[in-house]
């Protein structure tokens, strides 16, 4: 199928070309958008009566999808991620949707433009993603009281986190504004509706693979595992044998209690996909874990996920990666990172091992701020890796989004100054909450330290 609607677009700059915005929806804690890195998109209410069809294109997401198409980006920042990502340099998730759906996808890039009109409406999508609730049994640093319950007792009575972090008890999400039932149906009708307009290749056993990846649903949270809606959901897509089989299923979990919610078989609801994709979202090495994911350990985390993929393993197709989002801590600890993650699978981490998030809230974690002295240092020691790592490893992955965030240099002085501060002063705070010192775990920040 190749795309014929082109010129209508009357585009006067290269279109901004995007997976996420043009076939995609993204259900928050209490929003629904185009994708899992924009902050805004369209409001939910516990009484708002919406189906998925109507989601799809509200006037926030079609404004979108508008502006990308005419080369911009949206005016509401809600694509900031990709755009600070692409300012320094550093493969946006735009850009690495566009390359990965054209080389291992059934679905290309004919297929999205397709599936758009002039005024920013899609008739289907292939992915969507569910945040059931922000209740979750953390509270990350890097987190906030959107997508972590256990944020709202951290900041109460915090005058200053209070300013920084709204409070947000547990939210209705639009995901529950439809029951499960409907939304099975509605990715039931979205597969149909693919198969119509995509001819898949057979000439390989790896283009005929990619109908197990003809849908993608990915599940995040809050926790999932902490949720009944994500249970809710699996057996209601057990219903459905023949399409389950077509399905790309995603999951990110901290791991502290998968596999072990009160009677259900957790390992007969993931059987059957295409695809399983488990994501343990660690963000740390053993030896802070504890501190930047404040109300876990290390054993509770990696005890559960791994053995669950490995069993799977036996009868399903079934990923497991390490999900990290390099904030200022990470960036003091990469080699550290490496050699545990490698411990869990018992050989070298390589690069398909690790998925890397750009962070962009809580601003003040962003390694850009970190002073200059120790900027540079970290890209002496980066430089050094780079001399002795092979382009497949997993730890070449974990310093290539820091070095470009280092090295980035059109950080206005004073804006740094100030982050550094408001960097210093909510650590500390945080610490006070969680009864921890930052220096027990990060003694080389001591000399950077401003009060």
């Amino acid at each position: 199928m190749k795309f014929d609607n082109a010129m209508s677009f009357k585009v006067k700059q290269e279109p901004l070309y995007c997976p996420h915005a043009l076939g995609q929806l993204n259900l928050k804690s209490d929003r629904f958008t185009n994708c899992f890195k924009c902050p805004w998109g369209t409001m939910y209410h516990a009484d708002d009566n919406i189906d998925p069809y109507q989601m799809i294109n509200t006037p926030e997401l079609k404004e979108v999808r508008k502006s990308l198409m005419k080369g911009q980006w949206p005016s509401n920042k809600n694509c900031e991620s990709c755009r600070s990502s692409e300012e320094i340099g550093y493969e946006s998730t735009r850009q690495k949707e566009l390359k990965d759906y054209q080389q291992s996808q059934g679905i290309n890039l004919d297929w999205y433009l397709n599936n758009v009109d002039n005024e920013g409406n899609i008739k289907a999508i292939n992915y969507l993603e569910f945040r059931f609730r922000n209740s979750c049994n953390l509270a990350c640093r890097h987190c906030s009281p959107d997508y972590s319950s256990q944020w709202n007792k951290i900041i109460e009575g915090n005058d200053h986190l209070s300013k920084l972090y709204e409070q947000k008890p547990n939210r209705v999400s639009p995901s529950q504004g439809v029951p499960n039932k409907k939304w099975v149906k509605f990715i039931v009708d979205n597969i149909n509706k693919i198969e119509e307009d995509v001819q898949l290749g057979t000439e390989t056993k790896e283009k005929t693979d990619l109908k197990s990846k003809l849908f993608i649903i990915e599940t995040a949270g809050g926790e999932p595992f902490f949720q009944l809606e994500f249970y809710d959901l699996l057996q209601e897509l057990n219903k459905y044998p023949e399409y389950k089989k077509k399905i790309n299923f995603g999951i990110t979990t901290n791991g502290i209690i998968a596999t072990k919610f009160k009677n259900i078989n957790v390992q007969e609801l993931l059987s059957g996909f295409g695809n399983l994709n488990l994501v343990l979202s660690l963000d740390a090495s053993e030896n802070f874990y504890e501190y930047f994911r404040a109300r876990g350990t290390w054993q509770q985390a990696t005890s559960g996920v791994i053995p669950l993929a490995k069993e799977i393993l036996k009868n399903d197709h079934v990923e497991l990666a390490f999900s990290v989002t390099p904030t200022i801590f990470q960036c003091l600890r990469v080699e550290d990172m490496y050699n545990d993650f490698s411990k869990l699978l018992g050989r070298e981490l390589h690069r398909k091992d690790v998925i890397i998030s750009h962070l962009t809230y809580p601003e003040y974690l962003q390694m850009r701020w970190i002073p200059k002295d120790l900027k540079l240092k970290l890209l002496k020691q980066f430089d050094e890796i780079k001399t002795r790592c092979e382009q497949n490893s997993g730890l070449l992955r974990l310093i290539e989004q820091p070095i470009k965030e280092l090295s980035y240099d059109k950080v206005d002085q004073n804006e740094q100054q100030q982050q550094w501060k408001v960097f210093c002063k909510v650590t500390k705070e945080l610490d006070n909450a969680h009864n921890t010192n930052v220096f027990d775990y990060f003694p080389e920040l001591k000399e950077y330290w401003v009060d």
